[in-house]
């Protein structure tokens, strides 16, 4: 028997573990609900095309919110994987950084000199 695993980056789960594994949406079907799925998976299934990912890619039960959970393994047909997903992790906190910078331009065609300001916003990960 063909062992099948979750492509989510990171997770270890395989057919021989007893968590469900669940098919990616037809995307002839179900487009947007598709690339959904495919962008937060993230980049390991988008080297495939769409039918090798409906066809051999899976993603395991536990990264789908228990409110989209059906009784026997399945799931909502709105269901999309949200938890422990890398490809959409974000920072916990940011801090952005102001600076104002003062510069002088001088134009050719007015010979006047303009008083410019530039903001930059920088952001830290913490």
């Amino acid at each position: 028997m063909t062992q099948n695993s979750c492509c989510v980056p990171g997770c270890l789960v395989t057919s021989k573990d007893g968590v469900p594994l669940h098919c990616f949406p037809n995307p002839d079907t179900d487009a947007v609900r598709f690339q959904t799925w495919v962008s937060n998976v993230g980049l390991d299934v988008l080297q495939f095309d769409n039918d090798t990912i409906r066809k051999k890619k899976r993603v395991c039960h536990k990264h789908f919110k228990s409110i989209y959970h059906y009784t026997k393994n399945r799931l909502c047909r709105l269901a999309t994987p949200e938890l422990q997903m890398p490809a959409m992790q974000t920072p916990t906190s940011v801090k952005v950084v102001i600076t104002d910078e003062q510069t002088t331009s001088t134009s050719t065609d007015l010979q006047s000199e303009k008083l410019i300001f530039a903001r930059k916003y920088i952001i830290l990960k913490q």
